[in-house]
């Protein structure tokens, strides 16, 4: 069957749009000007890219590397696809999906592909109940907050179960979950029936991590993974899992000959993807010692920086799920267990003989080599452990004395403690489980059994597999009205600057997960009526702590930004509010010295080029500081990325405010309880000196230096977000063209902002002016208005009572929906409107050569029917 029709159907085109979409406004950088060009008229750009599916003459284009942050003072493997790749790739996997995710195991929780839950009491015993994977939603995949807490709280079902412990049914937040909430969708090992026939009652355990798993993919072992899971004959059809998926869409997925075409389609444009580094040396891209090949190594590779990349590594690791399950289940003594979300993995059992051999199958399995040892150095499949990470410490040293055994050597720089494999692939190695027998009978490993014999858990303390810190994380995470405005308030604050600040031993939720999730709610919290101005300081003095212990964590920028933006809410004499703003503005400079371009031997003290944070830096295997500057470079761009975002939020809370059909800002932005209301423009001016904070960033002996794509982007999306969309229209036209790059026009930036202009100047980003008003053109000018502050004004700017319009040919259908977008809708008129309905007064006959026509039917439909009859 052909599956062409299916991929380029324009239900499934707008699906995959919708998810894409959805997927940049969680946080993820999007290339710009390309992403506005899309939201100002989403079904052109579709339209064009449904034609090259259709004459199968699309191709992935040449994507480019970004110096992505990653824990241990390396860069993650990490690409920016445009727009149209991204939306191409999610199509296919708007169609897949549904028909992977069901098929993968339930003790796998990670990057599933959402479906929603509800808790049906309609039951007997009411439980969650999976609906059907819809076609239309902004969301990829499930909350991270539902699968990662469905994921712990498994792990500590099971380790109950093993230990034979009774679940509490509640803590001091209340009532928890419990496994029969569940019924449906939960391991055998989760229940008491698995351990039966166990005469252990505790639990040994291990937790896993994959080096470098996305980059490290085979694409031909991803082939052979997804033909597999796309051609499992089921006796449910994948028809029956969905909904609103139009029949023709239907078939195809029903018939297993159209979805492995799709799949080999997919596959065979993930192998034309090709990468460009730019200027980032090769061994940047990952820590020292890193075992896999990574690309540009031909076939290897799935892109970090795709939005599918999530449930393609679950498709290749299904895998070895099934060669895990298939080990557990084979036999009844083999009392194991395993829970995977992504590339982390626990592996539990009753003893540590059966915990060793227990990884040694999942090794075997992951490297695909049936005879392989733990101490084996290659993977046949090119995706490896990272040994370092193991957990817990005695498991970590058993592991490590075995491969000293096995003549793995410590390397031989100072201060790095890894070990590293013997040249001679060919020898013959042990297994894990069989040295632990032999050591074991002979007392050469006293001390470790004496280890693991504290990290094993038993019914009186589950240790790390107890889930009260994910219930507490739940708990403070949300936003009643007593946490608003009641006696909690306060002491909601205090448990967030505790998880902020403390070090707390937990191996419930990461470290840096932890102080993440709680300096984000730290800085859109209500605050006390009383003392706020104190409250906002300790605010701050969390978020610098902080930011200064994960400097892998880029996406903290927004946290500082919106800290900085934190003013008491009330009534202030324009004194305080000046003082407040002095406050705010030394805070954040400080912060930013952290990041800033430097020449060698002139940093800030607290710059991070003069002393990295983490402690990892103490050996840096004589590659010397190159990646600092781009890894400080990428932390400049989230920056930019959170101040543009920032500014967008509060133009969005002057406008919701100034219409007088809404009833004013919605109580859960954060702009609502960070800012007095009608201080919001005010704080407009405060972030949107953007000279200020590039001043910190980039010196004088710096300003006219070369800066990357990435980081210009970014910057110049500040700018442009600084300014209202009428005054930016104002600069367009007094300009010449942009290139196809995001560009600030000269006349925004010569008086307010001379260091910007001369950074742009150098990079080739300022767009100069000419001496006539020329009107806009269709996209890219209009795409730059877009990122521009909200400003209904722009309307009476772009169609004047008197005089022509300032857009070229504004009767056309892209203008027109373009206008839409930018809120000018008051004044089109409607003889320019009209046609657009008209020509859907039979919508059949519209419908069949361009159904995409009907999104904008609706849009001209509501604001025409809107208006009275002349």
């Amino acid at each position: 069957m052909n599956p062409l029709p299916a991929l380029c159907h324009p239900q499934v085109l707008w699906a995959a749009w919708l998810r894409v979409d959805g997927w940049y406004r969680t946080g993820n950088m999007a290339p710009q000007p390309e992403l506005a060009r899309w939201r100002l008229h989403p079904e052109k750009e579709l339209r064009n890219l449904r034609s090259e599916l259709e004459d199968a003459t699309w191709r992935p284009s040449r994507w480019r590397q970004v110096p992505y942050p990653k824990k241990g003072a390396c860069l993650r493997h990490y690409v920016m696809p445009t727009v149209r790749d991204q939306v191409a790739f999610m199509a296919y996997m708007v169609l897949l999906a549904p028909v992977l995710d069901r098929g993968f195991q339930h003790f796998s929780f990670g990057n599933r592909w959402y479906r929603p839950m509800f808790w049906d009491r309609r039951l007997s015993s009411p439980h969650w109940v999976h609906l059907p994977y819809p076609l239309l939603t902004s969301r990829i995949y499930r909350p991270y907050a539902q699968s990662y807490g469905l994921f712990r709280r498994v792990a500590h079902w099971t380790v109950a179960a093993m230990t034979d412990t009774p679940i509490s049914a509640r803590d001091y937040s209340g009532l928890v979950q419990q496994p029969k909430d569940y019924p449906d969708i939960l391991p055998p090992w989760a229940k008491p029936d698995w351990w039966s026939r166990s005469t252990e009652r505790r639990a040994c355990w291990i937790a896993l991590d994959l080096q470098l798993a996305y980059p490290s993919v085979c694409l031909v072992d991803l082939r052979e993974c997804l033909m597999k899971l796309v051609a499992r004959n089921d006796s449910d059809p994948p028809s029956g899992v969905v909904s609103g998926y139009p029949d023709q869409v239907l078939r195809v997925l029903d018939d297993p000959d159209g979805r492995s075409a799709l799949a080999e389609n997919l596959m065979d444009n993930l192998m034309r993807i090709d990468f460009d580094a730019g200027s980032i040396r090769p061994e940047d891209w990952g820590p020292f010692h890193a075992r896999p090949q990574l690309p540009p190594a031909k076939d290897n590779g799935i892109p970090t920086g795709l939005a599918i990349s999530g449930i393609l590594l679950n498709v290749v690791l299904d895998r070895t799920d099934d060669q895990l399950l298939h080990f557990l289940t084979s036999t009844k003594d083999r009392q194991g267990a395993v829970v995977r979300f992504a590339d982390d993995v626990y592996l539990l059992s009753s003893t540590y003989d059966g915990l060793f051999e227990l990884t040694e199958v999942f090794w075997q399995a992951l490297s695909q080599d049936n005879s392989a040892s733990l101490a084996t150095p290659v993977s046949q499949a090119n995706l490896y452990l990272n040994l370092t990470k193991v957990r817990p410490d005695a498991v970590r040293s058993t592991i490590r004395r075995f491969l000293e055994s096995q003549k793995w050597k410590k390397c031989d720089e100072d201060g790095c403690d890894e070990l590293m494999p013997p040249s001679d692939t060919d020898k013959e190695y042990v297994t894990l489980s069989g040295w632990w027998r032999d050591s074991k009978a002979s007392d050469r490993t006293v001390a470790l059994q004496a280890g693991l014999g504290r990290a094993t858990i038993t019914s009186s303390d589950l240790g790390p597999f107890m889930t009260a810190l994910v219930e507490r994380l739940s708990e403070i995470g949300t936003d009643t009205l007593a946490d608003r405005f009641g006696p909690d308030a306060t002491s909601r604050l205090e448990r967030l600057h505790e998880l902020a600040r403390f070090d707390i031993e937990d191996e419930q939720v990461r470290t840096d997960t932890r102080r993440a999730f709680a300096v984000n709610r730290l800085v859109q919290a209500w605050l006390p009526s009383s003392g706020a101005s104190d409250a906002i300081r300790e605010i701050r003095r969390s978020v610098e702590h902080v930011l200064q212990l994960t400097p892998w964590k880029h996406a903290l920028w927004r946290a500082v930004v919106r800290a900085a933006a934190r003013r008491p809410l009330g009534d202030r004499s324009k004194g305080e509010r000046s003082t407040d703003d002095k406050e705010a503005a030394a805070w954040l400079k400080v912060q930013l010295r952290r990041i800033a371009r430097a020449e060698k031997g002139r940093e800030e003290p607290e710059s991070w080029a003069r002393m990295w944070p983490e402690e990892c830096d103490d050996v840096d295997h004589g590659l010397g500081s190159d990646w600092k500057e781009a890894y400080l470079s990428f932390h400049r761009t989230a920056f930019w990325y959170a101040l543009s975002q920032t500014l967008i939020g509060l133009w969005w809370h002057i406008d919701r405010g100034s219409q007088p059909a809404y009833a004013g800002p919605l109580p859960d932005w954060w702009t609502t309880r960070a800012v007095p209301e009608g201080g919001h423009e005010r704080m407009i001016g405060f972030l949107g000196a953007v000279d200020d904070w590039a001043g910190v960033l980039y010196p004088d002996a710096l300003e006219q230096s070369i800066v990357p794509w990435w980081e210009l982007d970014q910057m110049c999306a500040a700018v442009l977000a600084s300014f209202s969309r009428s005054a930016t229209v104002r600069g367009l036209r007094s300009c010449k063209r942009p290139k196809g790059v995001l560009s600030v026009p000269s006349s925004l930036g010569r008086s307010k902002n001379p260091r910007i202009v001369k950074i742009l100047e150098a990079n080739d980003r300022l767009l100069p002016q000419h001496n006539k008003k020329k009107p806009l053109l269709r996209t890219s000018d209009l795409a730059h208005v877009g990122l521009a502050g909200r400003d209904r004004d722009v309307g009476k700017l772009l169609f004047p009572q008197s005089g022509k319009p300032l857009l070229k040919a504004p009767a056309s259908r892209h203008v027109v929906m373009a206008c839409i977008y930018l809120d000018c809708e008051d004044y089109l008129k409607t003889d320019v409107l009209s046609p657009l309905v008209d020509r859907m007064a039979r919508p059949a006959k519209i419908l069949a050569p361009d159904p995409l026509a009907l999104s904008e039917y609706h849009r001209v439909r509501r604001i025409v029917m809107g208006r009275p009859r002349r």
